[in-house]
């Protein structure tokens, strides 16, 4: 069923086997003790997977409960599937370890998927080879791996390929000089009674993947805490709140938060969608333990009580010691996902915080600017009100100007007459004898010329004085002498009063 889609999907993986290699774990026959298998592991180069694949057991009895796991590095150079050894070389393990065609395609599952494919004897009916491929929901900081094995049901064989991310490389969010395959091997040595088991691989996996994601819960609260206490208004649980407030909400950094808190509830909302994917796959396994569980009691008989007696094989009870560590990180995964529901929650408040600290942000900003804003029209009216005296001043002065050269007309007429009546032409001095001056008995008429045409000029300036009054006082709103200037000053302030406690009203 998946033939096709393995070819298609052989050419769109990235070969890369400069960047790994292989790892070997398997079970031998011990020399010192017969009957007793012991757990070998190491490196092997790709020019040795034939005589590896074709290796026969050191004993001489019948292939009977062996257990062999080949690892392979995923770089992380491409977000699509990458191996770190050849085509020819999967090709080689895949046919060695008789694995599902569906192993492939799995690797380009970002979300997860677990499945178990069965092979049963056209003759008794009965399961011949049970293949499983479980491939983890890609979450670089908890883990990106698959597991496809192959059990043989006659034999107790197990023959299993694991690829993961950085599985050779030691992380220092578990122990600094421990890789993943290293962890692997450690929990391995540690259940030699379940080795013939076909669901001990998948199962530990699972134990090695959930608590990753215990430690990657602990570091979002950790993150989650510190913001709470960054921004300063909660008090409850581990959060202290120790910062001042005096300054509050406007010594936040609104943008750096925001992002903070955001990229925090990402990194929640993938955990929990990390746990609903592995409580399904525990689901999964558990049926199975259940199931083979139930296949197996074929074999016991039961005593008085009820309870079923082993007689050739104990697989009954490790698939319900598997089931019972399943049960248990099931458990203990609801628990987390409870946490995480919760500080979705906390997340949110925060950010109802954030929102309302931002606006009151903004408020004091545009009040602070609208203050400004007022201070700068004071200003600009007290200019404008600075301007309007100095040319009123301007003009003023030039009125005393225009008055003295007003005057002068004044005295212009006069001279002009005296200088007219006392020109030769005119004899006003009467000639005797004694040749003594008198006043001339015409004077009168220096008097009639020069009254009334100073009287037409004193006149003639009142009027355009009060005709250049008027356009000024049209044109600016002020007087030329200013006296207006104040009840101007007053009746805009009182528009402008009046226009403030209606936008209030409002």
């Amino acid at each position: 069923m998946f033939a096709v889609d393995r070819e298609n999907k052989l050419n769109e993986v990235h070969w890369q086997p400069e960047d790994g290699g292989l790892y070997f774990i398997e079970t031998a026959d011990s020399v010192a003790n017969q009957g007793t298998q012991q757990l070998h592991h190491g490196a092997i180069k790709e020019e040795e997977l034939d005589q590896y694949l074709t290796k026969k057991p050191d004993s001489v009895q019948p292939l009977k409960q062996r257990l062999r796991i080949l690892c392979i590095s995923k770089p992380k150079r491409h977000q699509s599937a990458q191996l770190a050894i050849s085509r020819d070389t999967y090709c080689k393990i895949e046919k060695g370890f008789r694995l599902s065609h569906a192993t492939i395609g799995s690797l380009f599952n970002s979300s997860g998927v677990f499945s178990r494919f069965t092979e049963y004897d056209p003759i008794t009916k009965k399961p011949k080879c049970i293949r499983l491929v479980v491939k983890s929901k890609q979450k670089v900081s908890v883990g990106n791996w698959e597991v496809s094995l192959t059990h043989d049901v006659e034999t107790s064989c197990t023959d299993a390929l694991i690829c993961g991310e950085g599985i050779f490389i030691p992380d220092h969010a578990d122990q600094p000089q421990q890789t993943q395959v290293q962890k692997f091997i450690e929990h391995l040595t540690a259940v030699p009674e379940l080795w013939h088991h076909p669901l001990t691989i998948p199962v530990l996996l699972i134990r090695l993947f959930c608590e990753r994601i215990s430690i990657n819960r602990i570091k979002v609260a950790d993150k989650l805490v510190d913001l709470e206490n960054e921004i300063g208004v909660t008090a409850a649980g581990r959060s202290k709140a120790k910062r001042p407030l005096d300054n509050w909400p406007h010594d936040l950094n609104i943008k750096q938060i925001t992002i903070n808190l955001n990229s925090t509830g990402a990194s929640i909302l993938y955990l929990s969608q990390t746990c609903i994917w592995t409580q399904d796959c525990i689901t999964f396994l558990s049926n199975l333990c259940t199931e083979f569980a139930t296949q197996s009691a074929s074999s016991f008989t039961f005593n008085d009580s009820g309870f079923p007696v082993p007689t050739e094989n104990n697989e009954w009870i490790a698939s319900m010691h598997l089931r019972d560590v399943l049960a248990y990180e099931a458990s203990a995964l609801d628990g987390v996902s409870l946490t995480m529901r919760t500080k979705k929650e906390r997340i949110q408040a925060q950010l109802n915080v954030l929102y309302s600290a931002a606006s009151q942000k903004e408020n004091a900003i545009a009040l602070q600017y609208s203050r400004m804003a007022q201070e700068q029209n004071e200003i600009a009216q007290k200019d404008v009100q600075l301007n309007t005296r100095i040319a009123t001043s301007t003009k003023s002065d030039s009125i005393a100007m225009t008055t003295f050269t007003f005057i002068t007309a004044v005295f212009l007429p006069p001279t002009y007459v005296a200088g007219l009546f006392s020109m030769n032409m005119f004899d006003w001095m009467t000639s005797g004898l004694d040749d003594t001056g008198r006043l001339s008995r015409l004077f009168w008429v220096y008097w009639v010329v020069t009254l009334p045409l100073t009287a037409v000029v004193l006149v003639g300036w009142w009027a355009w004085y009060k005709r250049a009054d008027k356009q000024w006082q049209k044109d600016t709103g002020y007087r030329l002498n200013g006296s207006a200037m104040l009840e101007a000053s007053r009746s805009n302030s009182d528009e402008t009063t009046q226009h403030i406690v209606e936008v209030k009203n409002v």
